[in-house]
């Protein structure tokens, strides 16, 4: 595994619905976490090259959204588009959590245009020169962190240039491995915005260096695939839709969003499986990795557990770990490749735009 974790902001549903709060609540659908409810959340028609973007507020001093590493490692790289919208004196803050507790923080500082690294012991631990980020202008910054007692490493790239980097520091306990990813806005007055957003570790043949300035692409279901063994379901409240086919159910009413209670599928059969198609892109560069995102919840007692696919001429691919299905509010699972599941070799435009999305129910307990 390289690529571990994917977010170009561009799917997530923002209105109040069926009792659940709009922002950081729909945020929270795909991170696991959140501090101050409804100030971390997409903005709409911020991102970089349109669509939406993570936008980096606070209120009471501070918010956060935070994400469960799929897989601990002890070295990480993060990449993400930011875009300070102001000179005013706050940071926005992305920090790894060790499974010790020990904590190293980036910190992009717009007031002097610095990014400053801390480490759990010390302050400043490495800071760029004032200038390498400027205000209303979008730049790609990558953060790597390797964990260690005596031999930990940090490096930060902007716009594929390194400007800040130390190494045989103290960045945690030998063999910790990291367990959290947390990005956090600091001040009330905080309105930046983050884009196109990658996490990758170090192991593996792929992926397992800087990418540089990557762009990601959400591309959502425009057909059923071909099987779709779930029931749909319309709730009439919205006639302006017209809902015939699974596949509309889950693209929230015809919306490019995720949506919740609405229109959906359900079932609760174990074999159950449903793929749709989705839409196609145009090349722009490397293809890193395709993620296939599904939003789900469990309206069930008893835990029910699917497989995340990609399908590919017929042939559904998971990644062995079924998923449990929560109950509330929904949640989105994802489940990312580096390489194409079907022969191992790299993406290519044809290759992603024949993939389709899918999930299979496991194991349901009555």
């Amino acid at each position: 595994m390289a690529l571990q974790f994917i977010d170009g902001f561009d799917h997530y549903f923002l209105t109040n619905d069926d009792g659940f709060q709009g922002g950081a609540a729909a945020t929270g659908q795909k991170w696991d976490g959140n501090f101050f409810n409804g100030e971390m959340y997409p903005g709409t028609d911020k991102g970089r090259f349109g669509g939406s973007a993570l936008r980096i507020r606070s209120s009471a001093g501070s918010a956060s959204i935070s994400k469960n590493i799929i897989t601990p490692r002890d070295e990480f790289i993060v990449g993400f588009a930011y875009k300070p919208e102001s000179v005013s004196v706050y940071t926005t803050e992305i920090a790894f959590t060790m499974s010790s507790g020990n904590k190293t923080t980036l910190k992009l500082r717009p007031s002097t245009g610095m990014v400053v690294v801390d480490t759990q012991f010390t302050a400043n631990a490495v800071s760029s020169a004032a200038g390498v980020i400027t205000t209303n202008v979008w730049h790609y910054i990558e953060f790597r962190i390797k964990e260690h007692s005596t031999l930990g490493e940090v490096e930060v790239k902007v716009n594929e240039v390194t400007v800040a980097t130390l190494t045989g520091i103290n960045t945690g306990a030998d063999g910790g491995l990291m367990t959290l990813l947390t990005i956090a806005s600091t001040n009330n007055l905080q309105i930046d915005h983050i884009d196109d957003l990658y996490l990758l570790d170090r192991t593996g043949a792929d992926n397992n260096n800087f990418l540089g300035g990557c762009r990601i692409d959400t591309l959502h279901t425009v057909g059923n695939g071909g099987t779709n063994d779930f029931t749909l379901f319309e709730d009439g409240e919205q006639p302006e839709y017209d809902i015939l086919s699974n596949f509309s159910a889950v693209r929230n009413e015809g919306l490019t969003t995720i949506g919740r209670d609405h229109n959906y599928v359900e079932s609760g059969i174990v074999g159950a499986s449903e793929d749709y198609n989705n839409n196609t892109f145009t090349q722009l560069g490397n293809i890193f990795g395709v993620q296939v995102v599904n939003n789900s919840r469990s309206t069930s007692t008893g835990e029910l557990t699917y497989k995340d696919e990609m399908v590919i001429a017929g042939t559904a691919y998971d990644n062995g770990s079924p998923v449990i299905a929560v109950n509330g509010d929904y949640h989105m699972s994802t489940f990312i490749r580096d390489t194409d599941p079907s022969d191992d070799a790299s993406w290519t435009t044809e290759k992603v735009n024949a993939v389709g999305s899918g999930f299979t129910i496991v194991t349901r307990e009555i």
